[in-house]
């Protein structure tokens, strides 16, 4: 690799089953048995006295205003196990080394209180896994007659985030002999964040096929069971708003709708909706979505009514798959189709609409709507706004080094040419990338054990913070490999970008919350590479930089220049030469291919020409802008900076 440091400018972003294996990486996700909820309850609030009631009336609800004395007149809560009394009433949220009431569980009843098992707190001051507790304790409600209504819902608002451990250790066990035993066991957590708070959400799941032997003597209780997992120590679980209501009669509901790619690596299958596909990687995407039924009847003609639009806006795919009938709790996979998107550039839409052969009695999951974009060059996985950021803690006064990415599917052989890299600016008290801080950008191909580099960049040096990404926004770094690589159809890579630690701290920006094994980190001093629960904003471009544009545009009879100064603030001059004269016009776009400004200049004859465009309005970004000249176009780049 040239060790040598190259000043880049940034970029402003856009907005079929196969086996492999894969190298050994820590931290194994463990995928949900949970749904979220849309909504919190049914609208019907009825008394809460055992009898028979319409589908969404309210059997029991606890908003724990009076803690563990209970606000129904069924009684009292209680907690047991070795570390039960760490849950406990609050109203401020979690405290301690690595939480701050910040991150208060955001309820509909916050304000009159909630349970809260603060492991952080309770293991404050500990300073590593030896000296840490690992806790068990178990938040248990009182016992509830549903003899009469065995068709039942449970849900509850929660807030959750732990260390140390792969997975998770916090459940939802259900009795039906008064809680003497707990035979049904169920994880308790919308996704395998680990170590990383998702905020709050409420949680939904259909009691019936576990009370159904005697739905007379019914407890429930939140399991915090860090035996169960090896270690379990820290951060916190916050519960609030308990609702069991009467299940509707008719009611379906979509689980997860997505633009998926099924992969299969190892035990698991990955479900990968990438958000940008480039030209050459386009293949069928499988729309749909596993579909519940969560009524009490059996589910008769349910059909998923599927609709692509273009970027304009226009029709291009229908399909309405079906099934027969649906049993009572039953979830179906059969409800998808393929759709190959055109190499036409821009957003798509796909939206999901669910019916049944009856009227659906809770239709708010029965829609939902799902983008995607298509680029003739960018791959990309992340969301296309900043949310969070990722390095590693400093050691010994240092920053140490990492690699950070994600892993992207080959479906076509092609061929790479760069990496795209955002790394995150200082958010008010948070740190961010610091000037100087060295980086590159790495291909590994990842089906090999270890994976083995395959590509890589320049070495780059931050040169100001007006390069670096913002919470909210999108600006990357464009980088050419050393050499464009050839990718192999049916092999996936991880595209990352690599920082090289010492004094200046390196922190890649993250968007959106990553698919168990499809976000990876490379820890370089122990060898070893993580899952992430977050998507590192680094893409992988397949397509060559703009190169040697002048003479391929005097061929056609003109050229066009590249803008002075580049990046601007204000007014840049562009140059162009006509050979012969020709019919002028002018456009520039942002990278999401919205006109921004267009001039017509008319004929003109042969000569040398200057334009001065004022850039004073535009964002900040990276724009293309295109001299056509009778029909023929020519398109450069230019950087806008504040």
């Amino acid at each position: 690799m040239t060790l040598r440091y190259t000043s880049i400018l940034p970029l402003l972003a856009v907005a079929a089953t196969v086996h492999a294996q894969r190298p050994q990486i820590q931290i194994q996700p463990v995928l949900s048995h949970w749904e979220e909820a849309e909504l919190p309850w049914g609208q019907n609030n009825a008394s809460r006295d055992g009898m028979a009631k319409a589908g969404g009336d309210v059997l029991f609800y606890e908003n724990f205003a009076n803690g563990l004395a209970g606000n129904t007149p069924l009684g009292a809560w209680t907690t047991t196990g070795p570390h039960g009394s760490t849950w406990l009433y609050d109203t401020d949220g979690p405290n301690g080394d690595f939480s701050s009431t910040a991150e208060r569980i955001q309820s509909a009843s916050v304000a009159n209180g909630f349970m809260i098992f603060d492991s952080n707190l309770a293991n404050n001051g500990c300073v590593n896994t030896n000296s840490c507790v690992t806790w068990d304790g178990y938040l248990v409600s009182p016992v509830m007659d549903l003899s009469t209504t065995p068709y039942a819902h449970l849900e509850w608002t929660q807030r959750l985030r732990w260390c140390c451990s792969g997975a998770s250790g916090h459940f939802v066990d259900v009795s039906t002999d008064g809680g003497a035993t707990w035979p049904t066991r169920i994880e308790a957590i919308k996704d395998q964040f680990v170590n990383l708070d998702p905020g709050t959400y409420t949680m939904r799941v259909n009691l019936h096929s576990f009370i159904a032997s005697n739905p007379g003597n019914v407890r429930i209780r939140w399991a915090h069971e860090g035996s169960a997992t090896g270690n379990l120590s820290h951060y916190h679980w916050q519960i609030d708003d308990v609702y069991v209501y009467e299940s509707y009669d008719n009611d379906v509901g979509l689980v997860d709708p997505r633009i998926a790619n099924f992969v299969v690596f190892d035990s698991f299958t990955d479900v990968l909706p990438y958000t940008i596909y480039p030209y050459s990687q386009l293949r069928p995407l499988s729309l749909g979505s596993p579909v519940r039924n969560e009524g009490s009847n059996v589910a008769n003609n349910v059909a998923l009514d599927l609709q692509v639009l273009d970027p304009a806006n226009a029709p291009v795919f229908n399909a309405d798959p079906s099934v027969a009938s649906l049993a009572q709790a039953v979830v179906t996979n059969n409800l998808r189709s393929d759709f190959t998107p055109p190499a036409v550039e821009g957003e798509y839409k796909v939206n999901y609409n669910l019916s049944m052969s009856v009227p659906d009695e809770r239709t708010v999951d029965n829609t939902a709507e799902r983008r995607f974009r298509v680029s003739p060059g960018i791959y990309a996985y992340d969301n296309n706004a900043r949310d969070n950021a990722y390095d590693r803690a400093q050691s010994g006064g240092q920053w140490p080094e990492y690699h950070a990415g994600n892993l992207y599917w080959i479906e076509n052989t092609a061929t790479a040419h760069g990496v795209q890299i955002a790394l995150a600016r200082a958010a008010g008290a948070t740190p961010g990338t610091q000037v100087g801080a060295a980086f590159d950008g790495v291909i590994y191909r990842f089906d090999t054990d270890p994976p083995q580099i395959v590509g890589e960049t320049d070495i780059v040096a931050v040169q100001n913070t007006a390069e670096l990404t913002p919470n909210g926004q999108a600006i990357f770094y464009d980088l050419d490999l050393l050499a464009p690589i050839q990718l192999e159809a049916g092999v996936e890579y991880a595209v990352c970008v690599r920082t090289y630690g010492g004094d200046l701290r390196t922190r890649v920006a993250t968007s959106g919350f990553a698919l168990p094994v499809s976000s990876i980190v490379y820890h370089p001093n122990v060898t070893t590479w993580f899952y992430l629960n977050f998507i590192p904003m680094v893409r992988l471009r397949m397509t060559p930089s703009n190169v040697s544009v002048e003479e391929m545009d005097m061929a056609a009879g003109f050229g066009l220049g590249q803008n002075m100064p580049n990046p601007t603030s204000d007014v840049t001059t562009i140059p162009y030469v006509l050979e012969r004269p020709g019919n002028v016009s002018f456009q520039m776009h942002d990278l999401s291919g919205k006109l921004v400004m267009e001039n017509f200049f008319g004929t003109q004859g042969a000569g040398d020409y200057r334009m001065d465009i004022d850039t004073g309005l535009l964002p900040q970004g990276m724009y293309t802008y295109t001299l056509t000249v009778d029909g023929a176009r020519s398109t450069k780049r230019m950087a806008v900076v504040r």
